[in-house]
């Protein structure tokens, strides 16, 4: 009961403490309040137009689905965004509404179009294929008109641009097409004339051609071994003259002597001396004896077969050589070929492609020239907006009421915390000094509306300016101009006046 009791005695202090400052307070929130409603009277408004256009993609998409070539949807949506924030867009959509009029210079115009983009809000909804576009302005007719322009700007530059991409596309394939045909031509031309080269190498079998040249082997190594056969024979016929047949029938004499006798045996020196005679003979008259020879049918034969073994011989060699070259030569020719025809096989591959490509861009370009691909459609176009998004008046005088009100308090709480008058008896109680006597305040005890006899003026005061102020909030609310009116009314017969 007693803790009661002081509760509600420091409660009626607080209380009593608000009441003896009430005409602080209330100045206090005259100021907010007052502060309140100049500003939001003050600045200037800003209206929003705002615009929603739907991304329509057309049933014939799934028709020529892998004939033709279209722009998704999601492509469209992505670039959406930056295309219409770019210079050049926010540049021409500036220019044909005259908002550059005061921009002079370059940099001007680069600080306009940033505070125009600044004010451009896009925002997508890419499930249902909706994007809006919205701007703020002092002037709601041309925040209606900006919208506008730049929604038709936009879809104007994106069927214009598309469709020149497309013809494009479809030049670009029919120049590829041209000179990959060229390519073709002159690789077919290359592999014609190769095979004209070498046509007979490449249709040479390898196994036929080792055979033929292990034969050819075989013959060579048959007429060496008759050349030699020849060689010896003729050999043997210059050795076959009579003074010749006479040396070897000596020499044989003179080794069979001396396996009996020394050199100084007089039968030995005897043949030696003979030996010496027919060796003189020969070398007097060896080339009578070798010409005579030579006029021999027998060594005439023999020359002539070795001629012919040497012109056959040379013959096998070349035969032999070329086969073996034209065998070493051929897997690279054949390699040469194949590279050859596989370029002619990747051009036609190229070419094929570019044909069926070429197709598919013309179905394109007809589809784009129709506007039968991916197409925006406006649902909502910008209207004249009716009342302004800023100021938020309503926000603003509650903000002051609050404000004023808070302030207010706060300032007689802080005044009080720095009084240094003690307020109550248990104040004194931490100082250690004995109360005698405590004097109770009967009125406030008694009556609790004593502390507002004293106040009723300016708490009247207080709650006609309340309402006052509940009846300007809810005018604000309600979007009605009656304030507004009567300010411009004030406004125009002081300057009036003056």
């Amino acid at each position: 009961m007693q803790g009661l009791d002081h509760s509600r005695l420091v409660a009626k202090r607080i209380a009593k403490l608000f009441m003896d400052r009430i005409v602080l307070i209330s100045v206090i929130l005259f100021v907010s309040v007052l502060g309140a409603a100049i500003l939001s009277y003050s600045l200037p408004k800003r209206y929003e137009a705002k615009g929603t256009v739907y991304i329509e993609q057309s049933v014939i998409n799934d028709l020529v689905r892998g004939i033709a070539i279209t722009p998704s949807m999601s492509a469209k949506i992505k670039v959406l965004k930056v295309t219409m924030l770019s210079r050049a867009m926010l540049l021409a959509v500036i220019r044909e509404l005259d908002m550059d009029l005061d921009a002079s210079s370059e940099p001007a115009v680069d600080a306009l179009i940033d505070i125009v983009r600044n004010k451009v809000d896009i925002s997508l909804n890419e499930s249902k294929g909706l994007f809006f576009i919205s701007y703020e302005d002092e002037n709601p007719a041309r925040a209606r008109d900006f919208v506008n322009t730049l929604i038709r700007r936009y879809i104007e530059e994106s069927t214009t641009s598309k469709r020149e991409e497309a013809f494009e596309a479809t030049r670009f394939l029919a120049d590829q097409i041209e000179l990959f045909r060229k390519r073709i031509e002159q690789a077919q031309v290359d592999i014609d004339d190769y095979l004209s080269r070498n046509g007979k190498a490449l249709n040479t079998n390898e196994q036929i051609l080792r055979q033929e040249i292990e034969m050819a082997e075989a013959k060579l190594q048959g007429l060496r071994i008759r050349k030699n056969e020849l060689m010896a024979k003729r050999s043997l016929l210059l050795r076959n003259t009579p003074l010749r047949k006479r040396l070897e029938d000596l020499e044989t004499a003179r080794a069979s002597l001396l396996v009996s006798y020394t050199e100084n045996h007089p039968n030995v020196r005897r043949v030696q001396e003979e030996i010496s005679a027919v060796k003189h003979e020969i070398s007097r008259s060896g080339e009578s004896e070798k010409r005579a020879v030579y006029g021999t049918s027998e060594y005439q034969e023999a020359k002539v077969e070795l001629e012919a073994i040497a012109q056959m011989e040379h013959e096998r060699e070349e035969q032999i050589e070329d086969s073996t070259d034209q065998l070493r030569r051929i897997p690279a020719m054949r390699s040469e070929l194949q590279e050859l025809e596989r370029k002619k096989k990747k051009e036609s591959i190229i070419y094929e492609q570019l044909v069926a490509r070429y197709g598919q861009s013309e179905v394109s370009k007809q589809m784009e020239l129709q506007d039968k691909a991916v197409s925006f459609r406006v649902i909502d176009p910008a209207t004249l907006p009716a009342h302004p998004v800023s100021p938020n008046r309503v926000l603003i005088l509650l903000a002051g009421f609050f404000l004023g009100i808070g302030g207010g308090l706060g300032l007689v709480l802080l005044l009080d915390f720095f009084d240094g008058r003690v307020k109550a008896y248990h104040e004194l109680e931490r100082f250690g000094i004995p109360i005698m006597v405590v004097v109770p305040d009967i009125d406030s005890l008694q009556n609790d509306t004593g502390l507002f006899r004293g106040h009723w003026r300016m708490l009247a005061t207080l709650g006609v300016f309340t309402l006052l102020f509940l009846g300007m909030v809810t005018i604000e609310a309600r979007r009605l101009s009656y304030i507004e009116d009567a300010l411009n009314t004030l406004v125009q017969a002081v300057s009036s006046i003056v």
